[in-house]
């Protein structure tokens, strides 16, 4: 009897160890698997998220605003501050130049901020995307130039998303639509409202 229940104790404590050993590799593994899928996932969530453009405004020479018909010109001058050239319409023929950094409606911080705005969804730019989303006839036009002038990126500013928070625009270099925070269209919508007045 004795040794049938040491060899019983003895089995039953091997085996709860082996159910501990394996229950420990299985906690190991597990941890290690999600820590993999999270950087993994992170990783994709940069790669689908990059920013509109990577280098600020440091990299831009002018911004423009096309909008009901008419444009906006944001320029920067040797010193870094950005001029404001304002032609509404056009047939208005009012035009202006004056230089607005350091005033109450500098438009540097909210250029910069658009400047460096992250997307957040990725989507295909075909024809009926583009109906969907507002895209074929946008309310707003951003054309972004760098410091040779040259013109480097266009976006076109479609709908509100449902969400109320998202709002889709259209790069024609990329040929993608994305999503990026309604709040930095409604900055440059504050911008055109400032140059109005």
């Amino acid at each position: 009897m004795t040794t049938r229940r040491g060899w019983s104790s003895w089995r039953s404590t091997w085996l709860w160890t082996l159910v501990a050993i394996v229950a420990a590799v299985a906690i190991v593994w597990q941890t290690r698997s999600q820590h993999t899928t999270a950087n993994d996932h992170g990783d994709d969530h940069e790669a689908a998220l990059p920013f509109l453009w990577t280098s600020g405004t440091d990299d831009l020479a002018a911004v423009e605003l096309l909008h009901g018909g008419g444009r906006l010109r944001f320029e920067r001058d040797d010193t870094g501050a950005w001029l404001l050239h304002r032609d509404h319409g056009p047939s208005a023929g009012e035009h202006a130049h004056k230089a607005r950094a350091g005033d109450a409606d500098d438009p540097g911080p909210t250029l910069n901020t658009f400047s460096r705005t992250r997307t957040e969804r990725r989507l295909p730019a075909d024809a009926g995307s583009r109906q969907r989303f507002g895209l074929e006839a946008p309310e707003l036009i951003v054309l972004l130039f760098d410091r040779t002038n040259a013109h480097r990126l266009t976006v076109e500013v479609g709908d509100l998303g449902a969400d109320g928070l998202a709002r889709y625009i259209h790069v024609p270099q990329q040929q993608t639509v994305y999503t990026i925070p309604d709040y930095q269209i409604r900055g440059l919508r504050d911008l055109i409202d400032q140059a109005r007045r």
